[in-house]
């Protein structure tokens, strides 16, 4: 079972609420995520946080519940990813640009070791990128995270008042590995050309 289907497994278990939610959060991000990066940033410094807890609990105290030092980095990830978010630009880029290479190659029916390389290679690329090009991986991460949030809460919400084209499309993704991503592509292009318009109306206003 792909990351995908475990993903629109959980999805569709979720409340029409929960679908709403993320729709909308998605929304915001995708249209309007330059001015909310630092919330986003946070989060994915968190995530990066609690990884890397994780990993440090094996080499603890086998008493102490690997959640412990995970918890406690996540804390600490947010607060800095929020406090002082440019830093956090090329590590939330790296670990965007390397879920999403593993994901795309898994979609297409790769083998492990393949998709392992892929990601690690595109993580790479989305660290150097963060650290050259910050204001655009700025706006990549932002849309890149809302839309994946749109399909997701999309997934959800049918599956609550539309479970028919729920089965379908669920089907339909697993079928054709590329769907989901194709979408999510067409989504993008909308949502990045979008904020590119509004962060060029406030430069020229003198808002940023």
């Amino acid at each position: 079972m792909s990351v995908q289907d475990v993903v629109f497994r959980w999805a569709s278990h979720q409340q029409e609420l929960t679908g709403v939610v993320l729709f909308a959060v998605g929304i915001a991000y995708a249209f309007f995520g330059f001015r909310l990066v630092n919330g986003l940033l946070a989060i994915l410094a968190a995530a990066i946080g609690f990884g890397g807890g994780l990993a440090v609990s094996q080499f603890a105290d086998s008493s102490i519940s690997p959640l412990v030092p995970a918890g406690a980095l996540a804390v600490v990830g947010a607060v800095a990813g929020f406090r002082w978010p440019k830093p956090w630009v090329p590590l939330s880029a790296a670990l965007a640009w390397g879920v999403l290479g593993a994901y795309l190659f898994e979609q297409i029916r790769a083998t492990t070791p393949i998709v392992a390389v892929v990601g690690f290679i595109s993580a790479v690329l989305g660290l150097f990128f963060g650290m050259i090009t910050p204001r655009a991986m700025t706006l990549i991460l932002t849309t890149l995270v809302g839309t994946g949030l749109m399909i997701v809460g999309f997934v959800s919400v049918t599956a609550g008042i539309a479970p028919v084209l729920n089965g379908t499309f669920r089907e339909m993704a697993g079928s054709y590995g590329m769907l989901v991503p194709v979408l999510m592509a067409m989504v993008f292009v909308a949502g990045y050309s979008y904020q590119s318009m509004q962060i060029q109306g406030d430069t020229v206003t003198g808002a940023t």
